[in-house]
């Protein structure tokens, strides 16, 4: 495709290949043009924390910003910013009342942002524009030209780009990692066992170069791989569980152009109402454990009592504690953590009707007694 560039059209060839994650250089090593505008380095970055994208030129001569003035004089950027290899916004730097400016615009002439543009000398040119400006993908393709055009060297117009062979790729946004994978305290968990679903992709232009998920228990130091890819991920891989245990997951994502994303996720195993670490915590009255496998139940077992002096208290080392129900079971009930104030809770309709995750990591007992109407049910507690 021939692009119209200020009134030199210019034929775009094939893209090259992509650069370090935070921008890069390209520069010419040799003056190939001779005029004053030959491009000898070409710069680029994310500053702002990927608000703001910078282009700085740097030219081999001195070079007056009063004298950037079309058409003897241009400098300007091309960029695809919808991966169609095809150029959608250009920018073009101007020397206009008294200062040198740029304007980013798509190319059917629409105005997007106008900035000022500094010369940190009298060889270098820097623009900075917003991210937002180019589209949605977080990443373009781009192109530097200069034009000049005088009485002597250049009077046939000497014209430099970088790079000069293909567009140079810029994606700055990182790859995006999704985690749906709940706790295993659901309407949907009956067993230890769960699937963790991760979903890795990159919405810049690069694509995703590699992902990692690594998994161990709290308290441990040492991670594992539990599984790895070199593409785009939508997958539900299963794992075993172990009651009462939290596992961390770590996921790290690269895309192609070096950008790197990190996310942890902590899964907790219930420890089941009839599990012997919770054998002394029924009290105050006569307990009705029962299974039903036919229902959502964790373990498909319960602790039920309709006595209004029954109480379930637990002890427990951590930051988070939780109380699952069947959710079809009584009123209400009243909660305390450590012996504070009890805070009374809807149990009806309600598979959690309880969960406190702001506690100082330590030593803790949650507290569960009758509100009004006697009776509430254990399902399975949450700790961590």
């Amino acid at each position: 495709m021939c692009f119209a560039f200020v009134g030199v059209h210019v034929a775009w060839p094939a893209v090259a290949g992509a650069t370090g994650s935070s921008g890069g250089t390209i520069n010419d090593a040799r003056r190939d043009v001779k005029g004053p505008l030959d491009i000898a380095s070409v710069g680029y970055a994310t500053v702002g924390g990927g608000q703001l994208v910078t282009h700085t030129v740097r030219l081999y001569s001195p070079f007056p910003s009063r004298s950037l003035k079309a058409p003897q004089a241009i400098l300007g950027f091309a960029f695809d910013t919808d991966g169609d290899k095809r150029n959608d916004r250009i920018a073009v730097v101007f020397f206009a009342d008294h200062a040198l400016r740029a304007a980013l615009a798509e190319s059917d002439g629409h105005i997007l942002s106008v900035v000022r543009a500094r010369r940190p000398n009298s060889r270098t040119i820097s623009v900075t524009f917003p991210s937002r400006a180019f589209g949605e993908l977080g990443g373009y393709r781009w192109t530097a030209l200069t034009l000049y055009k005088d009485r002597g060297r250049c009077r046939r117009t000497c014209v430099d780009i970088a790079p000069g062979r293909g567009m140079r790729l810029f994606d700055f946004t990182p790859p995006t990692i999704g985690v749906d994978s709940l706790d295993p305290y659901n309407f949907f968990a009956i067993t230890p066992d769960y699937k963790f679903h991760l979903k890795v992709g990159d919405k810049g232009f690069s694509g995703v170069r590699s992902w990692l998920l690594e998994k161990r228990s709290t308290g441990q130091t040492d991670w594992s791989t539990v599984a790895k890819g070199s593409d785009a991920v939508d997958w539900a891989i299963p794992q075993q569980g172990t009651e009462g245990s939290t596992y961390e997951y770590r996921i790290t994502a690269v895309d192609k152009q070096g950008n790197e994303s990190v996310t942890t996720k902590l899964v907790s195993i219930p420890i089941d109402d009839a599990s012997p670490l919770l054998a002394g915590a029924y009290a105050g009255g006569p307990w009705d454990a029962y299974e039903n496998p036919g229902y959502q139940l964790f373990q498909h077992t319960a602790h039920r009592s309709a006595w209004p002096s029954s109480v379930f208290m637990y002890s427990f080392t951590g930051s988070y504690v939780a109380w699952l129900s069947n959710g079809g079971c009584c009123p209400k009930a009243r909660v305390s953590i450590d012996g504070g104030f009890p805070q009374s809770v809807t149990v009806a309709n309600s598979w959690k009707p309880f969960e406190r995750g702001d506690l100082i990591y330590g030593p803790h007992t949650i507290r569960i007694e009758v509100d009004g109407e006697p009776g509430f049910e254990i399902d399975g507690i949450v700790t961590r």
